[in-house]
């Protein structure tokens, strides 16, 4: 799947000109989110968390699809993200990279004023202080 994220990424781009098409993209991201976050945690076997810390870098980074961040299993998985911290350090760095990236990245084809800057750099924010908290 994450060799196909470009693919994916284009497809969510040229969707946007068709209503029909972009739920069915919508969708399709949604569905791949809501399979792989349940698969980044302890218990599961180290290749499967590996492969989806990937695959969430690939969604986040390079479709980056604006809804997500309102999905609640999104919005779930940022809250615990302290949780990632008993995994090993490669999926840790995939992780917290996808998830910065994602708020930091802007939504592709979209304008500005509807990037909500506001409250991706409020999420940001949230997010540096869970990983930091540790250290204090």
């Amino acid at each position: 799947m994450k060799a196909n994220a470009s693919w994916l990424a284009q497809f969510f781009l040229e969707s946007q000109n068709d209503e029909q098409q972009g739920e069915q993209c919508r969708q399709m991201v949604v569905s791949i989110a809501e399979a792989i976050l349940p698969l980044i945690q302890m218990g599961v076997p180290e290749k499967v968390v590996h492969a989806s810390a990937h695959l969430l870098l690939s969604l986040l980074t390079t479709v980056r699809s604006p809804h997500l961040m309102h999905l609640p299993s999104i919005i779930n998985f940022y809250s615990q993200v302290q949780q990632i911290q008993l995994l090993n350090m490669e999926v840790q760095l995939l992780v917290y990279r996808s998830l910065s990236h994602y708020l930091l990245l802007p939504c592709p084809k979209r304008p500005d004023s509807l990037q909500e800057w506001d409250m991706r750099s409020s999420n940001h924010a949230s997010l540096i202080a869970q990983l930091m908290a540790p250290f204090r």
